[in-house]
């Protein structure tokens, strides 16, 4: 439905009011003699905020060009604008607000009307899987989209899946602290600090011992070239499943490697390293990194740099992201510095971040009675897991 509410100079003033926000319209007094030609709404784009999706294009046409001249309310929401032509907007939508029948408007300074479209559908930004599954030691998301994950009040592996819910997949008696998948679909999980990586096949039941590490490890993660990087308190070590790679590299040894993760020919490390939080080893060959080089100073991080990180992954387009203990659970790695994701609306004490098939991240928190694992909005896809893409 397309709609116009038409207003007296002093109505535009007050409609501004829809979003319970001081937008910053200053032109009060005098009225107006000469008002902008009347903006109209046509259409959305997309025609649902859905999939994880995050930023939308509203269509029509008689909208400022310049961007801080255009007001965009959700109900009563006001969102960020990007930026604006005479024939589209484009917004962020509001991340802590969600309806199936939201009403858009928007205000364009000088005009005299607010075109209000809707009914439009938002899915929540933010959504605890399943209610609440509970604290985890580590998860993963599939190709499909399910989560199997490792719970910590009975050590069972469970797969929750949109439709079915919570299903007992496998067990696994001793704390995992990394999982990942294998090419032909096997889950593989990390038991933490110790020398063994464990599967379990596409059909479930108990772990199994897959292949031995030359030494003890809590995290790794899969090159392109299918050679496993693991990390923990024994530095880094790079290793084939069938034994004939078994490198102990001697990077790390003095500091906890937290967190591994492999991006565009480069081993990610974080550590608790007093100056560094997170190191890079270039991918030389499949036997070799090169020596670790500093990627993300604590002095580059402003007051967030006394945080530990527990995990980490990357955007498909190469921004990093980090899980950390603390209030402002995911943060995102900008040029420009480090900065909270959806700061206020995110609730802390994230352990783990798992990236989905598409717009959607997922991060696993032990705060108590609200542990579980959460699906956050992303507005972009993920980079690459190789044993599951």
């Amino acid at each position: 439905m397309n709609k116009k509410v038409l207003l007296s100079v002093f109505g535009a003033v007050f409609a501004l009011v829809c979003c319970e926000y001081d937008l910053g319209y200053k032109e009060i007094w005098p009225p107006q003699e000469d008002f902008a030609p009347d903006p109209v709404i046509t259409k959305i784009v997309p025609d649902s905020a859905s999939g994880g999706v995050v930023t939308l294009k509203i269509i029509g046409r008689n909208f400022d060009p310049n961007p801080s001249l255009n007001y965009v309310c959700f109900d009563n929401v006001v969102c960020e604008v990007l930026e604006s032509s005479d024939t589209s907007i484009t917004v962020n939508r509001p991340i802590g607000y969600y309806s199936d029948s939201t009403e858009v408007k928007v205000v364009v300074s000088k005009a005299k009307t607010i075109p209000e479209f809707g009914p439009y559908k938002m899915e929540p930004g933010v959504v605890n899987i399943g209610g609440g599954l509970g604290e985890v030691y580590s998860f993963a998301v599939s190709r499909g989209e399910d989560i199997y994950y490792h719970k910590v009040s009975d050590k069972k592996v469970y797969r929750y899946r949109t439709g079915e819910g919570e299903v007992e997949f496998g067990s696994m008696d001793k704390k995992s602290s990394c999982m990942r998948f294998h090419p032909s679909g096997k889950l593989l999980i990390q038991r933490s600090n110790y020398k063994y990586v464990y599967y379990i096949d596409t059909t479930g039941g108990e772990a199994q011992k897959f292949f031995r590490l030359p030494d003890r490890a809590s995290y790794f993660d899969i090159g392109e070239n299918g050679i496993y990087y693991f990390g923990g308190t024994k530095g880094l070590l790079v290793v084939s499943e069938d034994g004939s790679i078994k490198l102990e590299t001697g990077y790390y040894v003095d500091d906890e490697v937290t967190a591994v993760r492999v991006f565009d020919d480069y081993v990610y490390v974080a550590t608790n390293n007093d100056t560094v939080v997170v190191f890079r080893n270039e991918i030389i060959r499949e036997d070799s990194v090169s020596a670790p080089e500093p990627y993300l100073y604590r002095a580059n991080m402003g007051k967030l740099s006394d945080v530990v990180v527990n995990d980490m992954t990357f955007s498909e387009d190469g921004v990093l992201f980090l899980v950390v203990d603390g209030d402002f659970p995911i943060l995102v790695v900008k040029e420009e510095g480090v900065e909270p994701l959806y700061e206020g609306i995110l609730e802390g004490d994230a352990i783990r971040i798992f990236w989905g098939n598409g717009m959607y991240l997922y991060y696993a928190r032990s705060a108590g009675e609200d542990s579980g694992i959460y699906r956050v909005i992303a507005g972009r896809e993920g980079a690459p897991y190789y044993g599951r893409d």
